[in-house]
């Protein structure tokens, strides 16, 4: 990947997780107050539905191979169904701080089943940067457990479960990426899931109160549907063309660094010590897991001569 494509690729990372950093707290702003979980997963998915399908269906005229369908099923019930439900009843029930901390889990997930499903090849500095800011999240997690007096155990566990269910969708979507456009892999995505969603969500949808709702509550759910949605999701797929699943994954390490700036920004968090030792660990993991292998052997090996050189210029020396 050259340089210009690599810069490409962590700006692309730095956007998708400022955007999920921004939605745990703005997507509070509407739910539950004005609009249910369930709601909001029925106008994510018909929105998607028209606009990406429009462009898929009607301007770029993409056709999607038969024998494909079962890779594009596993996405949309991984990257929609599972990830949506749990992530917003999960969201609903928690904090926005809580909920950005359990989502941590991706890159370890993302990593393993990569590995499992040959996409990724088993790398020592990946997994040490893995463990690195995975080890930052735990302090993080203990510290602000701590300072809460109270544990939302359900909460926790549905965006943690959600964690799982967005890893495992990383890990599925990259082969069609060698196949079809971005536009066309959402469309048909959304398609399939909105099937599962709609029963779900549909009586919740009927009974939103429209007229309720106040100017703030309106951008929030267009915050959710512009940009946690189709931005985040185009996004999302488009960076695996220059970035393995992993790497792409390990920038979910900042979501609970910028969740809790934004936290600061409105007032509701206090910055403490500990709080900036463990998310310098993370953006230490981050770096580490954004490292080319290619740029790790290279340097590896270039050390090694160097030392090797050393030995012999000082055994000659004797």
């Amino acid at each position: 990947m050259t340089s210009k494509n690599n810069l490409r690729a962590h700006g692309i990372l730095w956007g998708t997780s400022m955007i999920g950093a921004l939605n745990y707290t703005i997507s509070k702003i509407a739910m539950p107050e004005y609009i249910s979980p369930a709601a909001i997963l029925v106008v994510r998915g018909f929105s998607t539905i028209i606009f990406f399908g429009a462009i898929s269906f009607f301007i770029l005229k993409d056709r999607v191979n038969l024998r494909d369908m079962r890779i594009f099923f596993l996405c949309a019930f991984f990257g929609v169904v599972g990830n949506q439900i749990m992530f917003y009843e999960g969201l609903n029930l928690t904090s926005a701080i809580n909920a950005s901390l359990m989502i941590t889990g991706v890159p370890v997930i993302v990593f393993v089943t990569s590995i499992f499903t040959r996409n990724e090849k088993f790398s020592f500095h990946k997994l040490l940067g893995i463990g690195i800011g995975l080890a930052g999240t735990v302090l993080l997690i203990i510290h602000s457990s701590q300072q809460s007096m109270k544990a939302m155990y359900i909460g926790d566990i549905l965006v943690l479960l959600n964690s799982f269910s967005w890893a495992l969708f990383l890990a599925t979507v990259r082969p069609l990426l060698k196949t079809y456009r971005v536009v066309t892999i959402v469309a048909y995505m959304f398609s399939i899931g909105f099937i599962i969603i709609l029963p779900y969500g549909y009586n919740d949808f009927l009974s939103v109160n429209w007229e309720k709702f106040t100017v703030k509550a309106w951008l929030s759910l267009l915050f959710i549907v512009v940009f946690a949605t189709w931005c985040a999701y185009y996004m999302n797929i488009v960076v695996l063309k220059y970035v393995s699943a992993s790497i792409a994954g390990s920038y979910t390490y900042l979501q609970p660094l910028l969740a809790t700036c934004i936290a600061l920004f409105w007032g509701t968090e206090m910055i403490t010590t500990e709080k900036i030792l463990y998310s310098a660990l993370i953006l230490t993991g981050v770096y580490i897991v954004s490292i080319p292998s290619e740029k790790v052997r290279k340097t590896f090996f270039k050390n090694k001569k160097k030392r090797d050189k050393i030995s012999v210029n000082a055994e000659f020396r004797q």
